[in-house]
């Protein structure tokens, strides 16, 4: 699987020139409301850092648009 709250990795984050002139904030993984709050807190309170938060959700539990969009994706490929 996908370590997506990672990313900042892949691009340099952990390497010591980076790491003194970074503006890094939250990076990390959240699976329930209190943690996501909890998360959001934190990028409410340091606007001037950038942040990357890898939300996970169960299975089938996605909205409503996003839904629509994958269905429509769907019957479009079906037309060609």
């Amino acid at each position: 699987m996908w370590r997506y709250h990672n990313s900042f990795e892949y691009f340099g984050d952990g390497l010591k020139q980076n790491r003194d002139q970074a503006i890094t904030g939250f990076a990390g993984q959240v699976k329930t409301q209190e943690e996501f709050e909890k998360a959001m807190t934190q990028v409410l309170n340091e606007t001037e850092k950038i942040h990357f938060i890898e939300v996970v959700m169960p299975a089938m539990d996605a909205p409503k648009s996003l839904v629509l969009t994958i269905e429509g994706t769907r019957e479009y490929k079906k037309r060609e």
